[in-house]
């Protein structure tokens, strides 16, 4: 696509049972969008969701075409929807945000500003609202990711924005959760330029969370020694 209807910033999101604060999510993004004066997309994945999801996502794309929504017939996981968005986004900037309403949309001029200098932004949640033990199992991850590959971000899995141009580079080979790990290890190792910055983060008010489930993380840690013996042997 190309012109003026190319899209100039591609916002995706990644959703699981998420229908009682979708459409809320939704209109927030299209709302600090619309006013940029940016030609943009928001590119959905209902990932096997048994909730109504997917249908409040066919509404608000029958809506407006700038809307795009994709379907997995069956819960993939995180990693697996956030590697089918990267597929498919066409906008030179890429920004990613949760469906569950935990970051605030208008926070995407922040990372617009950071990213003229760079080629990846991280958001960090400078007050994590969420509960201890997803508070610990992120410091615990965040210090094999150093350890292992020497990659020091405050906030692995959290809100970021990428130039396009960084998935033209690299090849993602996981589907797990360790998608965000993987990502920016691959990146520093090619060049990309990683910057970081501070975001709000609030309670989450419908929905539940899953990334702390047993399989979810045997999931990313299958991919996380995966990719560290295929480095080790390069």
């Amino acid at each position: 696509m190309n012109g003026k209807s190319s899209p100039e910033i591609s916002v995706i999101i990644p959703a699981y049972n998420e229908a009682g604060i979708i459409k809320n999510t939704i209109h927030k993004t299209k709302q600090i969008l619309g006013s940029l004066n940016k030609v943009f997309e928001i590119l959905i994945v209902n990932d096997g969701s048994i909730d109504d999801t997917g249908k409040v996502c066919e509404e608000l794309s029958r809506e407006d075409s700038r809307i795009k929504v994709i379907h997995h017939k069956e819960n993939l996981g995180i990693g697996a929807a956030l590697k089918t968005l990267f597929r498919n986004t066409k906008g030179s900037l890429i920004f990613f945000i949760p469906a569950d309403g935990q970051q605030n949309p208008s926070e995407i001029t922040n990372f617009m500003d950071v990213i003229r200098d760079c080629d990846i932004v991280c958001g960090y949640r400078e007050k994590r609202v969420d509960p201890f033990y997803r508070r610990l199992n992120a410091r615990l991850w965040n210090f094999w990711i150093r350890l292992f590959f020497g990659l020091k971000v405050k906030d692995l899995n959290w809100v970021k924005m990428y130039r396009a141009e960084v998935f033209k580079k690299i090849e993602l080979v996981g589907d797990s959760a360790f998608i965000d790990s993987e990502v920016l290890i691959k990146a520093k190792k090619r060049g990309f330029r990683i910057k970081e910055i501070p975001t709000g983060h609030f309670p989450r008010e419908t929905g539940r969370q899953t990334g702390s489930h047993p399989l979810v993380i045997l999931r990313a840690f299958r991919d996380f020694f995966r990719l560290y013996k295929i480095i080790r042997n390069e």
